[in-house]
């Protein structure tokens, strides 16, 4: 068990951008919350937040589900109960895959309901007028998350980015003036406040945006509390 100490890395997001709520694409984390990829315990609290993060040993758990146990995890504060939770069956063994996630959430979980909201396909994408349109869906998204969790409509949203090897990221936040999300991310294994879209340094030298599929679903957690027998 271990709980966060002040570990808050603040740094720059070097937009170029004047209005801030365009801000959806950056180089780096406004805020390194706090960073787990050398942590050891299974169970991790965020100081001060309720908030949990999992770190599974297990193969057969996906980043997916392992997000969806932090979420039902989040304020239950019996580290008894999260450790049955953690060490729960999957209950979707090939959720790196994005398509099986797409059927395990429209089944419907354990973990409450989930809703697709955007599938944005930018790989490969050269037709200027669905470039525009995907690039417009990004601009919206950070103002989209803010208002649906102010209106208690979505309890978290889940993003999902990249092409080859993806990201997955659970939202607990978002702030339209500086164009960020708050949220924990797996493999990467941090929480942090950042732009949801990224730039990266291209080949001629230059800070350019990073084109990568993306889904968003908004997420509910379960009325009743997930039964955590795992059976003898």
């Amino acid at each position: 068990m271990n709980t966060t100490e002040d570990r808050r890395i603040y740094t720059s997001c070097h937009s170029a951008i004047s209005d801030p709520s365009e801000n959806f694409r950056a180089e780096h984390a406004v805020e390194v919350i706090a960073d787990f990829k050398e942590e050891c315990e299974d169970i991790n609290w965020i100081a001060d937040t309720g908030r949990v993060f999992l770190k599974s040993f297990s193969s057969s758990l996906s980043p997916a589900e392992c997000l969806f146990r932090m979420m039902i995890c989040d304020n239950l504060g019996d580290e008894g109960v999260i450790a049955k939770i953690l060490k729960l069956p999957p209950d979707c063994s090939r959720g790196g895959n994005i398509n099986s996630l797409k059927e395990w959430l429209a089944k419907g979980t354990r973990y409450g309901k989930a809703e697709l909201l955007y599938e944005i396909r930018n790989h490969d994408v050269e037709h200027p007028p669905t470039r525009e349109k995907n690039r417009k869906a990004e601009a919206e998204l950070v103002p989209f998350i803010e208002q649906a969790l102010k209106k208690g409509k979505f309890a978290y949203f889940l993003l999902a980015r990249g092409t080859n090897k993806k990201e997955f990221m659970l939202i607990h936040a978002a702030g339209t003036p500086p164009g960020t999300i708050t949220y924990r991310a797996l493999p990467s294994a941090v929480c942090e406040t950042k732009a949801p879209f990224e730039q990266a340094l291209s080949a001629r030298g230059l800070m350019e945006d990073r084109f990568e599929d993306w889904w968003l679903f908004g997420l509910n957690r379960p009325q009743q509390s997930v039964p955590v027998s795992t059976g003898s």
